[in-house]
């Protein structure tokens, strides 16, 4: 098995050569690309040094070494990138031993086997990036990892619904060739979203399969610089979310997958009727919001469907309170 890594680097001048220690250290590691994102830091220049140690390492920028954004610098990974198998690496994170050993075998005994995902645990850099992400919407999660182990064909639907959890990049490997289906990642998303419209594509066009669920292949590293943890209220929060899904929804409109698009539209939905305190009212303020946001989401019946399901909560509630008075 010949796998390609991929590390965007920004500002990550710490936190690097542990990263690519860790991607080394792998037997079935053919290339590291290093792809510098216009760091202020030293990163680049760690990054060139890095480069002189082992062949396997290359490093690219951006045209005039501009900050173009995780999702830019992972498509100019992937474009580039000459293995048949391609995995990510954020460069403050970094593998554990054995991490592509349980994939490897997955790939060996499933024939139709686009790509893999496995468990990824968490580390504190110290007792301040914890508290930071004790605040966090992320706070319970010790291990990022799918609870159930799904067919291919059930994973797109679970992943939206947040059902069984999620994965994370550091726990995927792709064949290459996936990606002509799927295609790169959305760089107009660069809010943390890309990940996770990414994921969903790839569920949607590729078979991927669950692989250690339970032991970390990698180790995320929190520390007071993560995009994660940084304070976000929950409007933002939803506005990202409603941002990313709208993408996807595109992506399935522009691919015809009727049915990927009706579950996305249930989700938006379902998230403007719980982004406020006052459900009843909030969701119909809020999908009124949407459609003037995203007009083209009128054309779908399903919206309207949703629609017409909150007004009439909204009359039914309200008539339970009149009746009680």
């Amino acid at each position: 098995m010949r796998v390609s890594v991929i590390i965007p680097v920004y500002n990550a001048s710490a936190f690097i050569r542990k990263a690519v220690s860790s991607a080394l250290n792998q037997p079935e590691t053919t290339e590291i690309i290093l792809v510098e994102d216009g760091s202020t830091d030293d990163s680049l220049h760690i990054c060139e040094i890095l480069t002189q140690y082992d062949e396997r390492i290359k490093l690219v920028r951006h045209p005039d070494g501009m900050n173009c954004g995780a999702a830019a610098s992972r498509n100019l990974g992937m474009r580039l990138a000459n293995s048949e198998f391609i995995a990510f690496l954020d460069a403050d994170d970094f593998y554990l031993p054995g991490r592509f050993s349980f994939a490897q075998e997955l790939f060996a005994n499933y024939a139709d086997c686009d790509g893999v995902y496995e468990a990824v645990g968490i580390e504190f850099q110290n007792k301040e990036s914890e508290i930071l992400w004790a605040s966090s919407p992320m706070a319970s999660v010790r291990v990022t990892t799918m609870t159930e182990r799904l067919m291919p064909s059930d994973l797109f639907q679970a992943l939206l619904q947040g059902k069984y959890g999620h994965f994370h990049m550091d726990g995927l490997t792709i064949k290459r060739n996936l990606l002509e289906k799927s295609g790169l990642m959305n760089e107009k998303l660069r809010s943390m979203n890309e990940d996770t419209d990414f994921i969903l594509r790839l569920s949607l066009t590729g078979h991927l399969y669950p692989g250690n669920l339970i032991d970390p292949v990698a180790i995320r590293l929190v520390h007071e610089s993560n995009r994660i943890s940084a304070p976000r209220t929950k409007n933002q929060i939803y506005q990202d979310r409603l941002k990313m899904h709208m993408e996807t929804y595109r992506y399935c409109k522009q691919k015809k997958l009727k049915k990927a698009r009706e579950l996305l539209i249930n989700r938006m939905a379902g998230d403007c009727r719980s982004s406020n305190e006052n459900k009843n009212k909030s969701s119909i303020h809020n999908l009124l919001y949407w459609a003037f946001g995203y007009p083209e989401i009128l054309l779908e019946v399903t919206y309207w469907k949703e629609l017409v399901f909150s007004l009439l909560s909204l009359f039914h509630t309200q008539r339970k309170i009149k009746n009680a008075s």
